[in-house]
């Protein structure tokens, strides 16, 4: 028996310094702390006290430790807590104002509420997103999304099941009528169609999946369990109507998707690369491969940032961005005092000469985006002004600081740094910063995955340059 407790107990640390040494160099190394516990959950284990104890004194010496919350806050939870008590999985947005509003302590600010909302879901009661397609419902049970998950996984579909209006002659994986294959491709290949979905997720077995089925899908896929693949043809981008998930395929990955040559991303870092006079082809530094990925995370994760922000900031009375640029074209481009973007910027925005926007947001570069979010949409200047350093201590976590943080790192890394080389150290610096800044987006946005992203493009280059 000791024996077998030993080898279990070795194995279990084996695994936790594998796992340390993954995280090493990943961002989340900085929340490790500096003791290790393997717990054996097959039997009484006292190491789980210990794990206890370690829970309560790093938590004892984080800053919002015994912090105190509004009453108003406090009672309002235990109306919903009560609510999820009695069953009850999801409720809308105005459901919590009409309780919020019978309460003997009300919450009288709008933004008091959302920000209640996200306490919440912050702290892991709820799942709450305050990004629009979400934000109407919130739902009273985060292990639900679990348990929707395992169902499934495990559950057999009701072959039988045919939802209304499905084109059954598509070729699109979505639309296939054969749920036998649709289950099988779903096993094998990760392909998860709404048809599939329906016919696991059945009015009989699961209603209250059934009931709130878009939303628990829309939940999955804001937390990356889940995603819609896109597609690219002569139109344009196109979101499929199925989505991917990854943990269910069993196929092995091919070892390249896409050759480094056609991943434009790449090729626009190669090409520029070989214009300031390097050999695209040779083997390069720790240094010039530590400004290459700095270089791609600028030019990917924190331009989709901005886009997102520019894109989601739009003055009344403009439905949208394009809109609104057409209005502010003569501030943009023949303003008494000076146009505010480059003969390059305005051929790009205006390529024809009726003068009507047709190039999309995601081809702005950040340069360009910089200009459009500070002039033209309804973001608030941070709090020293446009155009300065924002405030560090305390740290202004505003949308105008994140946006003139990341517009003085595209200066400093792509701007200044002609000769590509950045020490470990200060990569190590301008990565944590750009992650702490996309966090910053995030949380003022709802939280879109920015650092999940930019994790990913960490090791990018690597695939296309050989270090030396």
């Amino acid at each position: 028996m000791n024996n077998n407790m030993d080898y279990r107990h070795e194995r279990g640390q084996r695994y936790l310094k594998q796992i340390r040494s993954y995280l090493r160099d990943k961002p989340t190394a900085v929340h490790l702390v500096d003791e290790d516990f393997a717990i054996d959950n097959t039997m009484f284990d006292i190491k789980l006290n210990e794990l206890k104890k370690k829970i309560v004194e790093v938590a004892s010496q984080q800053p919002y430790w015994e912090e105190q919350i509004p009453t108003r806050w406090f009672l309002l939870e235990q109306q919903l807590m009560r609510l999820r008590d009695a069953g009850v999985k999801v409720v809308s947005h105005s459901t919590v104002e009409k309780l919020n509003k019978e309460g003997a302590v009300r919450i009288e600010e709008s933004e008091e509420l959302d920000l209640f909302l996200r306490y919440l879901h912050e702290t892991g009661t709820v799942i709450y997103f305050s990004i629009e397609v979400l934000r109407d419902n919130i739902l009273l049970d985060p292990m639900w999304v679990f348990e929707a998950l395992k169902f499934l996984i495990n559950d057999q579909p009701n072959m039988s099941n045919r939802p209304a209006g499905i084109n059954t002659e598509s070729n699109n994986p979505a639309a296939r009528s054969n749920i036998t294959q649709q289950w099988s491709e779903f096993k094998e290949k990760g392909i998860l169609t709404v048809e599939l979905v329906d016919a696991i997720w059945t009015k009989e077995n699961h209603p209250d999946l059934h009931e709130h089925k878009e939303h628990i899908l829309m939940i999955m896929e804001q937390l990356n369990i889940i995603a819609k693949p896109r597609s690219f043809n002569e139109m344009g981008e196109k979101v499929e109507d199925y989505f991917l998930t990854p943990f269910m395929l069993r196929q092995k990955s091919p070892k390249a998707v896409i050759s480094p040559e056609e991943d434009p991303r790449i090729a626009e870092f190669k090409t520029w690369h070989a214009d300031e006079g390097y050999n695209p082809d040779a083997p390069i530094t720790r240094e010039h491969m530590n400004h290459a990925r700095l270089y791609v995370a600028l030019v990917t994760v924190c331009r989709n940032a901005m886009k997102d922000v520019l894109s989601t900031h739009v003055p009344f009375p403009h439905r949208d961005i394009h809109q609104t640029i057409l209005a502010n074209e003569r501030k943009l481009t023949s303003r008494q005092e000076g146009p505010l973007l480059n003969s390059d910027q305005i051929k790009a925005i205006f390529p024809d000469p009726q003068g009507k926007t047709t190039v999309q947001v995601d081809q702005f570069d950040l340069s360009l985006l910089y200009t459009l979010i500070r002039n033209i949409s309804t973001v608030p200047a941070p709090g020293r002004g446009w155009g300065n350093d924002p405030q560090d201590q305390p740290r202004d976590t505003s949308l105008g600081a994140s946006v003139e943080r990341i517009r003085s790192y595209r200066n400093h890394i792509i701007g200044q740094s002609m000769d590509e080389n950045i020490s470990q150290q200060d990569f190590d610096d301008y990565w944590y910063k750009i992650n702490a800044v996309l966090g910053d987006i995030e949380l003022k946005r709802g939280g879109e995955g920015y650092r999940a992203h930019l994790e990913k493009q960490k090791t990018q280059v690597n695939s296309v340059y050989k270090t030396s």
